[in-house]
């Protein structure tokens, strides 16, 4: 075993693993006039049709669309 990167690298190389990749669900809304906060997804959550509807859209962006637009007309 190497006790530094310079004799590790004498003795061929680093190797760097990891068992499991890095993951990171976020939403975000950008429009002409403003943007909304970024949503960070709970780290495990399941994003199915159900979980992204209720949770992402009416839960989050509805409420911020309401806030930002008022009664004018908006599509996404």
């Amino acid at each position: 075993m190497a006790g530094s990167p310079a004799e590790a690298k004498q003795h061929g190389g680093m190797t760097q693993r990891s068992g499991h990749s890095k993951s990171l669900m976020v939403f975000g809304a950008i429009t002409l006039e403003g943007k909304m906060a970024l949503i960070f997804l709970d780290k495990g959550v399941k994003v199915d049709s159900k979980t992204y509807s209720k949770g992402v859209l009416d839960k989050e962006v509805l409420l911020w669309t309401k806030s930002h637009f008022g009664n004018r007309t908006w599509t996404h």
